[in-house]
């Protein structure tokens, strides 16, 4: 395992997830008949009109944050992750070590998010997640650059702490956005947050190869400062499921 080139695995890896994404949304777009098609462009076309209409540009604009956010901390974190084995590999860890250390970071992630279908406040919930997630990372590069304390517990509970929030912040992400660009289909908008975000993922590769890891991972921490300070100023409204209220339509797929 020691004779594999991390970088090179992770390029691939990276890679093949883009493609798949490709895939996806070409799929979803075939799916669709031209009616359908003709439908999304509609809806879109009048959901930015209506929206024109009753915000301001300034709010309006604070709207697509949303997009913005998402786009960048999903993707940037999917290339950390994947360049996981360069970033503590100075430490003396073997790539077993490490790949087992990321695994139980990614496992706490995904049952962490449990919780997650209780959450009744998605933006107060992101900011607060945003803002754990900048110390977890912000503390485990601060050990990787032997600037702190650093003892394998503690890279463990940051790479923990980290994953488990920043995991958590991608279903909120998506709901909250498929609530704000309703009614256009949740397909196109998952498609619209998806394929950027996979494409910022190999771009972090590449720039990791070139400028460094160390300096890609301030990158990503700044990244998700940025995160922290815009999530606030987006305009939360639960349109998707006030109308469902209304009609008495409950979880119906009415697009």
């Amino acid at each position: 395992m020691n004779q594999c080139n991390p970088r090179g695995q992770a390029f691939s890896s990276s890679y093949y997830h883009l493609v798949d994404s490709l895939n996806c949304g070409l799929q979803q777009v075939l799916r669709c008949g031209r009616d359908d098609l003709e439908d999304i462009w509609i809806s879109a076309k009048w959901m930015q009109s209506m929206l024109s209409c009753r915000l301001g540009k300034f709010e309006l604009a604070l709207r697509q944050l949303e997009d913005l956010v998402e786009k960048g901390t999903q993707g940037f974190s999917t290339g950390w992750s994947a360049a996981l084995g360069p970033s503590l590999e100075p430490l003396g860890y073997s790539q077993t070590t490490i790949a087992w250390l990321g695994s139980a970071a990614t496992l706490f992630g995904i049952f962490a998010e449990i919780w997650v279908p209780f959450v009744k406040k998605i933006k107060l919930t992101l900011v607060i997640l945003f803002f754990v997630s900048t110390c977890g990372f912000s503390w485990l590069q601060l050990q990787v650059l032997e600037y702190i304390y650093s003892r394998f517990w503690t890279l463990f509970l940051a790479c923990v702490i980290a994953n488990l929030t920043l995991n958590t912040t991608n279903p909120l992400a998506f709901e909250l956005a498929a609530e704000i660009t309703f009614p256009v289909s949740e397909a196109v908008t998952t498609v619209i947050l998806t394929l950027p975000a996979n494409i910022i993922a190999v771009l972090f590769l590449v720039f990791d190869d070139k400028i460094g890891t160390a300096l890609m991972n301030w990158i990503f921490i700044g990244t998700l400062c940025v995160s922290t300070i815009l999530t606030p100023l987006i305009v939360e409204d639960y349109r998707r499921l006030k109308l469902d209220r209304t009609t008495g339509a409950g979880n119906a797929d009415i697009q």
